[in-house]
């Protein structure tokens, strides 16, 4: 091919290449910064927490009657009329009417254990220790005695075994647990609010408005362990943040029992 065609070929290759889509490429813009009134305020989080030691002021004598007859209708008769003459008794010993509950009532077929032949062979015969239902009711009424002195619950129980009870128990329990608890849960909040305060003065910022709060009980008495039914104590000592360790649950009688409380506040860090 002649030199002088090749070039001309050469050039409108070129051209032609040249007048295709121009390909754009996008540069990202450089990031815009946040303004310092659109970032979210700081947060500071402080705890505070109560005990107080407190004693039981009442005790509950929890008393049984039973009957057991043949006949339903006779069984609740007979528990019915026992427990009629355990109340008269106990007004007579001088315990108020209003102290005196109906607990619960139970009723329904006895049942009894004994041992069943389940088997022989020849002249051996086995026997297991089984659970049998008799022909008979029996009718349990369960009567709350509450009593404000300790020293008297002796004679308490003195008039029931007179009357026939089937079984008896005790339970000490405070009256004002509710209005303790609202105590002792606002000595922990004030406890938080007065660190917080200062934490603010001692390094130079302001306190904001809360925004979150959080709460861990300790103790049997806001009803977490076994004693949970017992309503006990009046304050004998109210320490404030460090909290004492608790000291353990309280046994029978007047012995002191920890309510103990922790509480987290978060706040904001206000604008200077």
């Amino acid at each position: 091919m002649h030199p002088t065609l090749v070039v001309i070929a050469f050039l409108a290759a070129a051209l032609t290449a040249c007048t295709g889509t121009p390909q754009i490429i996008q540069v990202p813009a450089a990031a815009t910064p946040t303004p310092l009134e659109a970032r979210p305020p700081s947060q500071f989080t402080v705890t505070g927490l109560a005990r107080m030691e407190v004693t039981p002021d009442c005790a509950d004598l929890e008393l049984v009657v039973v009957a057991d007859h043949r006949k339903s209708a006779k069984a609740a008769a007979l528990a019915d009329g026992r427990q009629r003459d355990l109340v008269a008794r106990l007004v007579a010993a001088g315990v108020a009417e209003r102290d005196i509950k109906l607990s619960t009532v139970a009723f329904g077929p006895k049942t009894t254990y004994g041992y069943s032949v389940y088997g022989w062979w020849s002249w051996h015969t086995w026997y297991r220790w089984d659970r049998t239902e008799s022909r008979s009711f029996r009718a349990t009424i369960k009567v709350s005695v509450t009593t404000r002195d300790f020293a008297g619950l002796s004679d308490l129980m003195d008039v029931a075994t007179t009357a026939g009870v089937a079984s008896m128990a005790t339970r000490f329990r405070r009256e004002n647990l509710d209005a303790l608890k609202l105590e002792v849960r606002g000595v922990a909040l004030t406890a938080a609010r007065a660190k917080a305060d200062q934490m603010a003065a001692t390094l130079g910022f302001t306190v904001g408005p809360v925004v979150g709060v959080g709460e861990d009980q300790a103790g049997q008495l806001w009803g977490k362990g076994p004693q949970a039914a017992r309503d006990q104590a009046v304050p004998n000592v109210t320490v404030v943040e460090p909290a004492v360790a608790m000291d353990g649950a309280a046994g029978v009688g007047g012995e002191t029992e920890a309510l103990s409380v922790g509480v987290s506040v978060s706040f904001e860090i206000a604008p200077a």
